[in-house]
């Protein structure tokens, strides 16, 4: 599904090497990345593995939730034209996917 996704929206193609590791991060995908790290945090602290469930009563009152607001409210000012290469563009899109 993912590889349907990513060929209709970037025409990436399942072959297609998407990170040849040669280039310094952008700061739109280390926004992306602080993103996913603060949703992990979040979810660590909040999900109950016991019951499989979130308990968003603790989700309220976290610390991990303020974080994921902090990071997310980044995203208002964020110029995504400030990824210039296509891969960083493609980098951030998965990365807030994720």
């Amino acid at each position: 599904m993912l590889n349907l996704l990513l060929d209709a929206a970037f025409g990436i193609h399942s072959t297609d090497v998407l990170n040849d590791g040669d280039a310094e991060p952008s700061a739109g995908v280390e926004l992306a990345v602080e993103l996913k790290h603060a949703l992990d945090a979040l979810l660590g602290e909040a999900y109950d593995a016991r019951t499989e469930k979130m308990d968003y009563a603790r989700v309220r009152e976290s610390a991990g939730y303020r974080d994921l607001c902090d990071c997310a409210a980044q995203l208002n000012g964020f110029d995504l034209r400030a990824l210039a290469r296509r891969a960083d563009q493609i980098d951030f899109w998965i990365n807030l996917y994720n």
